[in-house]
């Protein structure tokens, strides 16, 4: 793990600092609400994240505590997030001479625009295809065009609104007649970033010959940026 950013670094020492001027010892603080809450109001950027609380002695004994606890022990070792930020201040709930301790591990984000995550995710499906030995399947202007048209329809990229675009484009391919692609599937993803990209099984079949894909910046739960993917695939 990296040492946090700025505001890794700040977050856990003010929990800390609040649980024990309030007198509660939780991850919900009735001030400032779940890590979630915190970090986003710190405009901390995130894919992961994960916070581990402790009353002890001393440092010693709360990191002692901590690795006894299988839930405290996989958030220190978990896989899922290359930062850490520690905050620890004197006093506890219990013992006014005992220090309260707060971390927090993350796996830090970026806002990208619309156009940085679509070359992004043209980056990550040719590489995805040439890992499993696969012929490059070709980008085509036409599935491009129509995931373009489409995209600013799906909301929220929930199921209801992939089967009402879904059948917008099947409808407009079977008008295109003998220039239609074959086989044309949908998927749309909500995504915190281009990263997070899951890739379709249909993509990683052999007879995935052409794509068309199209983003869309939206603005997720407390106002975190986020992008939605519409990914057009014709076999």
């Amino acid at each position: 793990l990296s040492v946090g950013r700025l505001h890794l670094y700040k977050r856990p020492r003010h929990h800390s600092a609040d649980m024990r001027d309030h007198r509660f010892f939780a991850h919900e603080s009735p001030t400032t609400g779940s890590l979630e809450d915190r970090l986003n109001a710190a405009g901390y950027l995130f894919l992961a994240a994960r916070e581990n609380l402790s009353e002890a002695p001393d440092v010693e004994k709360s990191q002692e505590s901590l690795m006894r606890s299988p839930g405290h022990r996989e958030n220190i070792l978990s896989r899922d997030v290359t930062h850490v930020g520690i905050g620890i201040v004197k006093g506890g709930v219990e013992d006014p001479e005992n220090l309260m301790v707060t971390q927090v591990f993350a796996r830090p984000g970026k806002a990208e625009s619309a156009r940085e995550a679509r070359a992004a995710i043209v980056r990550l499906l040719g590489r995805a295809r040439r890992d499993r030995g696969l012929v490059p399947a070709r980008e085509s202007s036409l599935l491009t065009r129509l995931a373009e048209d489409h995209v600013a329809g799906l909301g929220d990229a929930d199921a209801d609104d992939l089967a009402r675009v879904g059948k917008a484009i099947a409808e407009e391919v079977a008008r295109l007649a003998q220039d239609a692609p074959r086989g044309l599937v949908a998927g749309a993803q909500r995504l915190p970033q281009s990263s997070e990209l899951e890739i379709p099984a249909q993509f990683l079949e052999t007879r995935s010959a052409s794509y068309g894909v199209a983003v869309r910046e939206i603005e997720g739960p407390n106002g975190r940026p986020m992008i939605v993917v519409l990914l057009l695939i014709a076999h």
